[in-house]
């Protein structure tokens, strides 16, 4: 599959271990609705706007301890990609050049 941040290394490896956790994470929590904010042209700042995003937010952070704002938001939308489309259609997107 492509890589979610496109910056290879540690740093996309840490990206695909914030996504596992959360896709763990929604996978034994369904019926949580997960909302986020954030600022038009602005990427990096997604902010969790209610309790199911926070524990969501909280899981994807397990173990982790070098996330930037970006990766953060990098792995939500993905993760809500999922959500909404399910994971077969992104796999599908994601093995795509």
């Amino acid at each position: 599959m492509r890589e979610i941040s496109g910056f290879g290394g540690a740093y996309e490896e840490t990206c695909k271990h914030m996504l596992l956790n959360g896709i763990e994470f929604m996978r034994t929590h369904p019926e949580n609705k997960f909302r986020f904010k954030g600022f038009k042209d602005v990427f990096g700042l997604c902010i969790s706007d209610n309790e199911d995003a926070k524990l969501l937010e909280d899981a994807i952070m397990k173990d982790i301890d070098n996330a930037t704002g970006a990766m953060f938001q990098a792995v939500i939308n993905h993760l809500l990609y999922i959500q909404a489309n399910g994971w077969n259609k992104y796999k599908e997107m994601m093995d795509k050049p």
